[in-house]
């Protein structure tokens, strides 16, 4: 604190020894972010004994000011930084995360990407297509079922009496999938954005109360060595992301970031995957591009690429596995239920990552061709 009271004599000399305000102001952020407003008073308390000891008074009122435009109580046209004033004004995001983002947004724009247009489909193909996306989708979850099960579960509503919610989950993805207006509806503002999150979740995690289907988490969550997002900071980190989303293109750049931006900030308890694959498939939709579905095969190397993009900011891997996921999803034949299982056979999308390649005819140069 002596260092920080310091910092806030006037400078003197054309450099002067102090740090700029904007940087005492992102310390104090800091210390409040990662251990909240208790521990910024317990500080200020500390300072203002030690500035009554040094005889900093005057150093105390100034700094005395950032602490309370921080914490909400002050002015916050006294501050400086973009972070410090979002947490003024009760939105308080991840700069971690915004940075990764806008790293993202800048590799997106700068890459040339996949422009796989929608197949005819008919309406049986749709609903087919629906089945197995919301059938995969739940597969990476760990929600698993034999496909003919799965199929009784979605198209003839028979429940297995062992695993009524792991059913449900399938359901409620197949919904918000096989309804073509839904399928296509993106946000056009921040709070629309809010809205479809929301009630998206409570959709999918209707009969899971534990799960608060419809909310956003009370508590952190994780996967592996990556920590998400904290629940404080969840409302914020979207709106700032949603915000950066509008430099994108429209098409397969803001399908990939909208799945990242959810996927990466994790708002709920569970089924944050799930939901980030919808509003992946919605962008593409709208846009009339095809859809992606992540076959069981293709896991391993998706979620590898998730996390090198988490944990090292690495864009590649990611931009590559989902023009790969893209160009088989498109080529798949699916008006025939039955003939489309034995295609996915044959193209080994069942098979788990360790036992088989997948099999993708494509003419797009990114996804590799015949692979």
């Amino acid at each position: 604190m002596t260092a920080l009271l310091e910092n806030m004599q006037p400078s003197r000399g054309a450099k002067g020894k102090c740090l700029p305000r904007a940087k005492v102001e992102e310390i104090l952020e800091k210390i409040c972010r990662l251990h909240g407003d208790a521990e910024l008073n317990r500080l200020r308390d500390e300072a203002r004994a030690i500035a009554k000891d040094l005889g900093l008074a005057t150093e105390f009122t100034s700094l005395n000011q950032l602490f309370s435009a921080i914490l909400g109580t002050g002015d916050v046209k006294s501050l400086d930084h973009a972070i410090s004033r979002a947490r003024s004004a009760q939105a308080p995001y991840d700069p971690d995360r915004i940075e990764l983002l806008t790293r993202l947004i800048g590799a997106l724009n700068a890459d040339v990407l996949p422009r796989v247009q929608e197949p005819s489909l008919s309406l049986d193909a749709w609903r087919n297509r629906a089945f197995f996306e919301a059938y995969f989708s739940n597969y990476i979850e760990g929600t698993e079922f034999e496909v003919e099960e799965a199929r009784d579960i979605v198209f003839q509503q028979k429940v297995p009496e062992a695993r009524p919610k792991d059913a449900h989950d399938i359901v409620g993805t197949f919904e918000l999938i096989e309804d073509r207006a839904e399928a296509g509806l993106i946000a056009g503002s921040y709070d629309e954005f809010i809205d479809l999150l929301l009630r998206r979740h409570g959709v999918l995690m209707s009969v899971r109360p534990e799960e608060r289907p419809g909310q956003f988490k009370e508590k952190p969550n994780r996967a592996g060595s990556t920590h998400f997002v904290a629940p404080d900071l969840v409302r914020g980190t979207l709106r700032e992301g949603f915000d950066l989303s509008r430099s994108l293109t429209e098409g397969f750049a803001r399908a990939l970031y909208f799945m990242f931006l959810v996927a990466e900030v994790h708002p709920f308890k569970d089924g944050n995957g799930r939901i980030a694959r919808i509003f992946l498939n919605a962008e593409l939709t709208r846009t009339g591009f095809s859809r992606i579905i992540v076959p069981t095969v293709l896991r391993d190397d998706y979620m590898l690429a998730l996390k090198s993009l988490s944990n090292n900011a690495l864009t590649e891997p990611f931009i590559r596995v989902m023009a790969k996921a893209q160009a088989f999803s498109a080529s798949v034949d699916y008006a025939d239920f039955d003939a489309c299982v034995r295609e996915l056979e044959r193209r080994n999308a069942f098979k788990e990552s360790e036992e088989a390649r997948l099999i993708v005819v494509s003419a797009s140069p990114r996804a590799g061709g015949l692979t």
